[in-house]
This record gives C-alpha cells, sequence and structure tokens, in this order.
C-alpha cells in the first residue's frame, strides 16, 4: 500500500511531495544496498521506531532520501514525524530543526513504512536521519532512531 502526504523541508522555501509506502519484513531494501542500516531485532516492550535503512541519491542540487522506519515494539506507534539533517555535525535530538520532513502517520507493531524526503545540497554533504524528529511518540528505546553520517550517492 502506498499513500502520499505532503513534506516541508525546515529550511525549504517550497513544498515537497512525499510518499510513504508500508511494507512487511525488510524485503524493501533487497538489491538498494546504497547507505543501507539494518537494524534488526525485537524490543518486546511497547513502541520502539527504528531506522533501518537510509539510501540518499543525487539530483542535481537536490538530494533525494529514502529513509526505512520499522516499529520493533509491541504497540502501535501514532503519527510521527522523520526528519533528514544536512551537515549538521553529529547526531541530531529530536526536536532540532530538520532540513527536510515527512509525517507518517501511524505505524503498526511489526510494520515498516517508507519515507521519501529532498533537501538540498550537493555530493559533499553530510546527511543524517531521525525517526521521530519531533519526540512525539515515548518509546521503550530511544537509541536506535538515528542513523548517519551518510554522503550521498549517484542513482544506479
Amino acid at each position: 500500500m502506498r499513500r502520499t502526504v505532503d513534506g516541508w523541508g525546515a529550511r525549504s522555501p517550497r513544498a515537497r511531495t512525499v510518499r510513504v509506502g508500508r511494507l512487511r519484513g525488510a524485503a524493501l531494501v533487497a538489491g538498494l544496498g546504497l547507505g543501507c542500516v539494518d537494524k534488526g531485532g525485537d524490543s518486546g516492550a511497547d513502541v520502539n521506531l527504528s531506522v533501518y535503512y537510509v539510501g540518499c541519491y543525487l539530483n542535481g542540487s537536490t538530494i533525494d532520501c529514502e529513509v526505512g522506519v520499522e516499529n520493533l515494539g509491541t504497540s502501535d506507534a501514532g503519527s510521527f514525524q522523520v526528519g533528514v539533517y544536512t551537515d549538521h555535525g553529529g547526531d541530531p535530538s529530536p526536536g532540532e530543526s530538520a532540513d527536510g520532513t515527512a509525517t507518517i502517520k501511524g505505524l503498526a507493531a511489526g510494520e515498516t513504512a517508507v519515507a521519501e524526503i529532498s533537501v538540498s545540497g550537493g555530493a559533499s554533504t553530510s546527511l543524517w536521519a531521525l525517526a521521530d524528529a519531533k519526540g512525539a511518540i515515548d518509546e521503550s528505546d530511544e537509541t536506535d532512531n538515528v542513523s548517519g553520517p551518510l554522503t550521498p550517492t549517484q542513482r544506479r
């Protein structure tokens, strides 16, 4: 199932269209490989959002990012934002202004979703992705919400 929501780049003057797809398992990452992060496992408690995949690809002066988020917990998560940060200098924290965001309108226990977020940048841009960028979800493990730094690659 795919759905479309609107995402806004925090420092971007224009709206971005963000597609959020729901998948079961990690089949999405097969064959993509670039920038892949696998944070498998099961928290065994409540909600636990985890970034399991980040792929960032150059598209002129824009970087198109795909951020895979999974709920490793036993409870469903409500609506939350996924953020992409450029040249941040370290792991971002919930509540910090992101360069681009997408909203995932809920994620059931054991499900995954992929947010597509575009930000400005070039080949030397350092990127981080953060699930629950606003800190809206009370989680059993907040340490697996971030991935980075990454650099964008050319799409094959």
